[in-house]
């Protein structure tokens, strides 16, 4: 949230663009996203769930049934991950227009973080990134890298972390 306040109020002083990134990774998901699903958004991921069931369902040939639910049990992780990227980015949106940024837009990508906003911010021709920076702890960020860690050392453009 700091570097998004950040680049907000850049871009708000500045009258320049800001492009929001949000990158979807597989894995697990996190406990606090677990919960809000839970609670919060359970009937309407749902409905995008059994829509992608109901579509599929009658294609299936018996015999391949296992293989189409695994299929399946992965697009449902997908459209979760989706459904919570979509939130995430609408809600970032907003708090960016409500610091004042005028010309804001959002992306979504899926794959390595470190390599997706790399990609996107040349695509896109960006002058700053600014990104926010996790206290993974010395020792895992050097055997596995941190994302601000490959950001910072590779990006074409400066890159401010914030902490």
């Amino acid at each position: 949230m700091k570097a998004l306040t950040f680049a907000a109020d850049l871009a708000k002083k500045y009258d320049a663009e800001l492009l929001i990134v949000h990158v979807v990774i597989d894995g697990k998901l996190s406990d606090q996203d677990r919960h809000l699903l839970e609670t919060e958004y359970a009937t309407e991921i749902g409905d995008r769930i059994r829509q992608l069931h109901t579509q599929t369902a009658e294609d299936v040939n018996v015999e391949f049934l296992p293989q189409a639910l695994l299929l399946r049990h992965d697009e449902a992780a997908t459209i979760i991950r989706d459904f919570f990227g979509e939130r995430l980015l609408s809600s970032a949106e907003e708090s960016a227009r409500e610091i004042g940024a005028s010309k804001v837009n959002t992306t979504m990508a899926h794959g390595d973080p470190a390599k997706m906003i790399l990609a996107i911010a040349e695509e896109s021709h960006v002058d700053l990134i600014a990104l926010g920076s996790r206290g993974s702890g010395e020792w895992r960020a050097l055997l596995l890298g941190s994302v601000s860690s490959k950001v910072a050392h590779m990006a074409h453009c400066s890159v401010t972390l914030v902490r």
